[in-house]
């Protein structure tokens, strides 16, 4: 075959190599980057990342889910499925959903850094779990007998305590 030369042949010829560059970066993602991201959306939504109710979510939703699961997972929190984000998701799991897990270590996270309470999100002080039982009662005799019980109730004060035991005996002992 004969090669013709002209300006315009090799200008068409560069048109047409522009368009199938441009064509074949157009192109839709390969299927197996499909695949691995509706895997991943599978596994967003089955840990509760993800709503499950709706299977189509855009893509400010996943970017945020895979943030979260970064976050948890303690991988570099990007909010792209990279290879690493990928591999800790198809590592094997109990199947127990980590929802709200990040809303949760976020109260602990804020109660300890502004002296609160996690539980309720107020402010309460802070009380003693084990407290010494000889330290809150109240004495109390029962009818027709001698005998004197001291039952916790209440804050004393150890002399009164005393006088009120000493008085009770000493007027039970009288009558």
């Amino acid at each position: 075959m004969i090669a013709v030369s002209s300006p315009y042949s090799v200008a068409l010829r560069l048109y047409i190599q522009a368009l199938l560059c441009v064509a074949c970066r157009s192109s839709p993602v390969s299927t197996e980057r499909q695949a691995g991201q509706a895997d991943a959306q599978g596994f967003l939504e089955k840990y509760g990342y993800l709503h499950q109710e709706e299977h189509r979510h855009n893509a400010a939703e996943l970017q945020s889910a895979v943030q979260e699961f970064q976050w948890l997972a303690h991988l570099p929190v990007t909010g792209h499925l990279d290879s690493v984000t990928l591999g800790k998701m198809a590592a094997p799991r109990c199947g127990v959903k980590d929802g709200g897990s990040h809303r949760a270590w976020g109260k602990r996270v804020n109660a300890v850094f502004t002296g609160g309470s996690s539980a309720s999100g107020g402010q309460r002080p802070r009380k003693k779990r084990y407290t010494q039982t000889g330290q809150w009662a109240c004495v109390k005799t029962v009818p027709d007998s001698f005998v004197v019980r001291v039952i916790p109730c209440g804050w004393y004060d150890h002399r009164m305590l005393s006088l009120s035991v000493f008085l009770l005996m000493k007027l039970g002992l009288n009558d």
